[in-house]
């Protein structure tokens, strides 16, 4: 009882944190492979780069239209879909997503870049086979960000 109690008080104070980063205009974005325990870096964007609406939830979007110039930000629910059928799942405000298939050892990854546009990826273990999705200023913001070597999705 002692440790959901504890838990709720953390994801309270975390979701609160998260509110006020997003009203202050800020979007901050861990990487793609961190979710999963890895390193806490990530990418910060200002106001200036957070001037689009924020597309409505629960809309799925093929990978390859990340390419395109956007009219929205990919910052509520939605479902990705890979050219192979994969479906990724993205949460509501958390910037990125990731996933995984232990048999085929594939990875599948997904960054917001604000209004830069996203980025999506996949490859398989130790960042071969990679291939991504995404406008090329997205990819450079994230490599900014992340470094070099697709280590947003990858690390």
């Amino acid at each position: 009882m002692r440790t959901r109690r504890a838990l709720r008080s953390i994801i309270g104070a975390v979701t609160t944190a998260a509110c006020l980063v997003l009203l202050s205009g800020c979007l901050a974005v861990p990487a793609a492979g961190s979710l999963g325990g890895g390193a806490s870096r990530g990418l910060v964007l200002d106001a200036s780069e957070l001037t689009l609406p924020v597309c409505d939830a629960d809309i799925r979007v093929e990978v390859e239209s990340l390419t395109a110039e956007p009219d929205c930000r990919l910052e509520q629910h939605l479902t990705l879909v890979f050219p192979d059928g994969t479906e990724l799942d993205v949460s509501p405000n958390t910037g990125a997503a990731n996933q995984w298939d232990t048999a085929s050892r594939r990875h599948w990854a997904y960054a917001a870049v604000g209004d830069y546009g996203a980025a999506a990826a996949t490859f398989t273990d130790d960042c071969h086979d990679y291939v991504e999705w995404g406008r090329p200023d997205a990819l450079r913001k994230l490599e900014d960000a992340f470094g070099a070597h697709h280590a947003w999705a990858c690390d």
